[in-house]
């Protein structure tokens, strides 16, 4: 959508092509918060709509929104029985179709941060701080993404667990 500039309202459909195992993501219309996290519908609706996600974009508002509906509609999935039954198996593949005609796809083995793909130290630092700025400190975000950096050195988890499982409510003290 960013290369093509493409926006939601320009958006004919999406199909998606899935594993049998992947095709338990099939839900198009998820009935609480829980399941749209595992909902494809929902997850492609809230990139077409908000151009990424967070966790605000898996709340009952949206969930029930006339917008994010009509977007999940709009997400064909096509599970191939055929493919081996386990997760991410075959090469999943994403193709947008505009209402002019025009289709663009990308293909992917595995999602970005797989065992293929995996984040690098700043792919995973700008990741780890857009998740928890809304429930951490400044200070306890930087602190525990630093230390999940350097898991293998820690002899001690429970400062770490007691934040990742309280947050502020933690009071790491810096």
């Amino acid at each position: 959508m960013k290369e093509n500039k493409v926006t939601h309202d320009k958006v004919e459909r999406i199909d998606i092509d899935i594993g049998p195992v992947d095709g338990v993501t099939d839900r198009p219309n998820p009935k609480d918060e829980e399941d749209a996290r595992f909902s494809i519908q929902h997850i492609q609706a809230g990139i077409l709509l908000e151009g990424d996600l967070n966790f605000t974009t898996f709340t009952e508002e949206k969930i029930h929104s006339p917008l994010f509906k009509e977007m999940r509609s709009r997400v064909i999935v096509h599970i191939h029985e055929d493919w081996p039954a386990k997760m991410m198996s075959g090469t999943a593949k994403v193709t947008l179709t505009t209402k002019d005609g025009r289709s663009f796809s990308k293909e992917m083995e595995q999602p970005l941060g797989g065992s293929a793909l995996p984040l690098n130290t700043q792919e995973f630092k700008d990741t780890y701080y857009k998740l928890t700025k809304e429930i951490l400190s400044a200070d306890q975000i930087e602190w525990t993404c630093k230390t999940l950096l350097h898991l293998e050195e820690i002899d001690d988890l429970q400062e770490l667990m007691e934040i990742l499982t309280y947050g502020p409510a933690a009071g790491r003290k810096i």
